[in-house]
């Protein structure tokens, strides 16, 4: 009786090893975009692998020995391996229960975001969960203006040019949708997703983020974006208003709403909308014109 007894106290112990560690039974969103790294549940917490998730999350970080150096500007780092890793965040380490599963270090999402100070929302009746950055720590990159991106407007109008002067004459300030000839702020791309199911009683939740860069070579200054959900008639349903400021040549924002998700009660058809507002820059045909009178003085 006693080696019955003993086989079956081991295979229940297996069991119970083998089920601490399963699949993850949500689907991860960081700064509203779908997770493409690994994920996992233990004990009940959803937990991701640390590197791609730092990496995603748009931070950096460096290795000395067991010792792993976080930090909130972007860039990246090296591969994360091997146990007994320690996290530190500005100096100061970070009490993390990293779990090893072959051989790469595993975060429980909640405990991570407690630590670097981000907003960490799951819905395990959706299956989602979300981790984002909060709107005052989005970092402003700069980038080469001549990066070759390639501007994508939402509206899909043509490029205007009497109804632009009117508008800048009439606010003294430049708004563009990504085709306004006047401004040279370029809408990179807008992420979207709406589960909302039409004549259903289920409430959708609906996701939209956004990329904007100064394409030119010179600054621009009193920059504030809007990011908007429009329904059918055209009329603007949510607005998220981000104060940038200052761009400069170059520079590009990355801007997602906190909290991330806006829940479409209405049950409506809603499509995302951006538009950006600064103060305007000369004209160049203008000052083309001023440049040859200047000359033609002397």
């Amino acid at each position: 009786m006693n080696w019955k007894f003993r086989a079956l106290v081991m295979g229940l112990a297996l069991l119970v090893v083998s089920s601490a560690v399963q699949a993850a039974n949500m689907e991860l969103y960081v700064k509203n975009r779908p997770f493409q790294g690994t994920t996992l549940t233990r004990s009940g917490q959803l937990h991701a692998e640390l590197g791609p998730l730092l990496q995603a999350i748009g931070y950096s970080w460096t290795v000395d020995g067991t010792r792993v150096n976080i930090s909130r500007r972007s860039g990246g780092g090296p591969a994360l391996t091997g146990v007994g890793l320690q996290p530190y965040l500005d100096g100061k380490p970070l009490a993390l229960p990293l779990i090893e599963v072959q051989g790469s270090p595993f975060v429980p999402l909640a405990d991570l975001a407690r630590g670097l100070g981000l907003s960490y929302r799951p819905n395990p009746d959706l299956g989602i969960a979300d981790l984002n950055v909060p709107v005052s720590r989005i970092p402003v990159r700069e980038t080469p203006a001549d990066s070759g991106v390639t501007a994508v407007a939402d509206s899909g109008k043509p490029a205007s040019t009497s109804s632009d002067k009117a508008s800048s004459a009439k606010t003294g300030m430049i708004e563009t949708d990504g085709t306004n000839r006047l401004s040279p702020i370029r809408i990179l791309k807008t992420d979207f997703s709406d589960s909302t199911t039409p004549g259903t009683n289920f409430v959708g939740e609906v996701r939209t983020s956004t990329s904007i860069q100064n394409s030119s070579d010179k600054p621009l200054e009193k920059v504030t974006l809007r990011l908007r959900l429009m329904n059918l008639a055209n009329e603007v349903v949510q607005e998220w208003i981000h104060p940038i400021g200052l761009m400069r040549p170059g520079a590009q924002v990355d801007f997602t709403p906190e909290p991330p998700v806006w829940y479409n009660y209405n049950r409506i058809q809603v499509n995302p909308s951006v538009l950006v507002e600064h103060q305007p820059q000369p004209d160049p045909e203008e000052e083309a014109a001023s440049k040859g009178q200047d000359d033609g003085g002397k």
